[in-house]
């Protein structure tokens, strides 16, 4: 029954690594598409962070801790439940 349960936890934690990857790869494909624009439009997103930044860092920086910290914590859990299903 353990067994089961942790094939089920590897599977969530790579799907949640899956997800955030491929979160990633949307929000590059965004800015790209920014950037591509015009330069007006990036001068207008940089002034924009300037400004979200100055107004709350705190909500910015923990968004960005978020972002890189899961799909890490996600990377890290997953490995250590496959290496342990390897070796049981």
């Amino acid at each position: 029954m353990k067994h089961i349960w942790s094939k089920k936890l590897v599977k969530f934690f790579h799907n949640v690594r899956v997800g955030f990857n491929r979160l990633f790869v949307v929000i590059g494909i965004i800015a790209v598409g920014t950037a591509l624009l015009s330069v007006y439009s990036i001068i207008n997103f940089i002034n924009t962070m300037q400004w979200a930044y100055k107004v709350n860092p705190g909500a910015i920086t923990g968004s960005l801790l978020a972002l890189i910290g899961i799909p890490l914590i996600s990377y890290g859990i997953e490995r250590g439940l496959t290496s342990y299903i390897e070796n049981k």
